[in-house]
């Protein structure tokens, strides 16, 4: 809809770039009720799959007030006859839209919705209540968030990691609650002399 709009109102603006990707792989098909019976062995067939990626996009769009220049990019992309995905971007205006960017610069946009897909939607839907009203303070709301992530980053490195075995513990479950019980029933005394760390945290925006 972005870019029928714009299309509407800046005529002659759009730019597309279609790429197009074929690949054979296996072509299975489920076996009869009667080819079981005869113990018939599946066909081994291929076919052929077309992948095709559509960017089109805008570039030089000034804003109502004049002062801020952006761009708009969109990805369609179609495989086996179903599409995959249609996306839209506004880009900044420092960023030059071309046939050499806008792949690279869709991908990152892709992976963004791989960062909400794996990362705020397991904090919310996955056992740490991100959607849950903690506090009505903005800044203590950052806080929470920011405790969130560390504990999902900790969680990961447990999980996928090989720091402590999982499998001992029979399963994931079964570990996050002995840990639970752990940090609830440990008594954490402070050292008589205890060392002077720094601990920084550090996100990369790139």
């Amino acid at each position: 809809q972005w870019i029928e709009m714009i299309k509407r109102r800046f005529p002659g603006m759009e730019k597309t770039l279609i790429d197009e990707e074929k690949k054979d792989i296996e072509a299975r098909h489920s076996r009869s009720h009667s080819d079981r019976l005869v113990r018939a062995k599946p066909k081994n067939e291929r076919r052929r799959v077309v992948k095709t990626t559509e960017y089109k996009w805008i570039t030089n769009l000034r804003h109502w007030d004049q002062r801020r220049i952006f761009n708009v990019l969109k990805c369609k992309e179609t495989q086996d006859g179903r599409q995959n995905c249609d996306y839209t971007w506004l880009v900044s205006g420092g960023l030059n839209l071309g046939e050499s960017t806008v792949r690279p610069l869709a991908r990152a946009g892709r992976c963004r919705w791989k960062i909400e897909n794996e990362g705020n939607n397991t904090q919310k839907n996955e056992g740490y209540r991100l959607e849950h009203l903690y506090s009505r303070d903005e800044v203590s709301m950052k806080i929470w968030h920011a405790l969130i992530n560390i504990a999902h980053t900790i969680n990961q490195l447990i999980e996928r990691g090989s720091l402590i075995a999982v499998r001992s513990f029979g399963s994931l479950r079964d570990f996050s609650q002995r840990l639970f019980e752990h940090f609830r029933y440990l008594v954490f005394e402070k050292p008589p002399h205890p060392p002077r760390i720094q601990i920084r945290l550090c996100w990369d925006s790139s």
